[in-house]
């Protein structure tokens, strides 16, 4: 049993540390991988889920631990805010991505457009002399 409640306290903590992580790549790289977060929080939740069901099953035969379930809701509801605050972070990273994406594709139909202006003014024949 305490050896359970150490596992889920260490993963509960260590969820929380990998959410401080995600949220600092926004700050500090370029294009963060938002495929793999998602993939290590996914997993790293189903995880807690499961732990969180044993555990709960324990709590409920053993009254005498129901301060640890207060414990691990406040935990929870930590998580949960910063999951919210990450869907926020990866909206925004989406939409200016999408916005950068547009300017590209406006600046390449503007080089194409100069492209084919200097085709039109183009001599069609060459003088050798000169």
């Amino acid at each position: 049993m305490e050896h359970e409640i150490s596992n889920l306290m260490e993963s509960l903590t260590l969820f929380m540390d990998m959410q401080e992580a995600h949220l600092k790549a926004f700050d500090t790289e370029l294009m963060p991988d938002i495929k793999k977060q998602n993939f290590e929080r996914s997993q790293a939740f189903e995880d807690l889920k499961n732990m969180l069901n044993q555990e709960m099953k324990t709590i409920k035969d053993n009254e005498s631990h129901l301060g640890l379930a207060k414990q691990y809701s406040e935990q929870i509801s930590s998580i949960l805010s910063v999951e919210t605050l990450l869907k926020e972070r990866i909206l925004i990273y989406k939409e200016e991505l999408q916005s950068h994406m547009k300017q590209i594709q406006n600046g390449k139909k503007a080089m194409k457009g100069y492209g084919q202006l200097g085709a039109v003014h183009a001599p069609k024949v060459m003088s050798k002399s000169g």
